[in-house]
């Protein structure tokens, strides 16, 4: 019955009720992982154009520590930085300054 539990976990994160996209937690992915999702699944979701990430340093650790795959991660992170242009920031949690050496 696990693929009845994603796909409750699925309708549970996918409750949105606001208009815009819905800005997901690190602990939402964790909790579909821990309910059976796949990485093709996560994906799926992550990539949904009705979700973005506000995705710090903290956050990556712990989709690592939880075991979610580094694609899936890098998926969060690109949609955490395109929500972080779209808000008017410079970049994500944590993010060094640009120098701009030229060798």
């Amino acid at each position: 019955m696990r693929i009845v539990s994603v796909a409750f976990a699925l309708a549970l994160l996918g409750i949105s009720g606001c208009s815009g996209p819905q800005v997901a937690r690190a602990d939402d992915v964790i909790a579909m992982k821990d309910a059976g999702a796949d990485e093709a699944t996560l994906l799926q979701w992550v990539y949904d154009p009705q979700r973005t990430f506000d995705l710090s340093w903290e956050d990556a650790r712990k989709l690592m520590s939880a075991g979610v795959s580094q694609s899936v991660i890098d998926a969060m992170r690109a949609k955490s930085e395109e929500y972080h242009k779209a808000k008017g920031h410079a970049g994500g949690s944590g993010a060094g300054p640009s120098s701009g050496h030229h060798h």
